[in-house]
């Protein structure tokens, strides 16, 4: 389900559906990079309020928006918000 709410371009719905109780945390960070490229301000606003918090450990996706923009994707609007991300899980985890 969640993957195809990413392909159609439903990144708020998505969220929410991760938000639901019972909801393993792996899909968070599996689907972290596409979600952080379709809206980026809504991902990481769910990822900080997130209960249990997301480990920061597993936040290494986070580094794959990096490198589709290198590749030539066009993510320079979700660049900064997962670089915050990384900080607060970081500093604060």
């Amino acid at each position: 389900m969640l993957e195809h709410l990413v392909t159609r371009g439903e990144a708020g719905r998505a969220l929410a559906l991760l938000r639901r109780p019972g909801v393993p945390q792996e899909l968070s960070y599996k689907f972290a990079p596409a979600l952080v490229a379709a809206a980026p301000a809504e991902a990481v606003d769910a990822w900080m309020a997130a209960q249990p918090a997301l480990n920061p450990r597993h936040a290494h996706n986070l580094g794959t928006p990096f490198m589709m923009l290198a590749a030539g994707f066009q993510l320079a609007p979700a660049l900064p918000m997962a670089s915050i991300l990384f900080y607060t899980l970081t500093s604060h985890g």
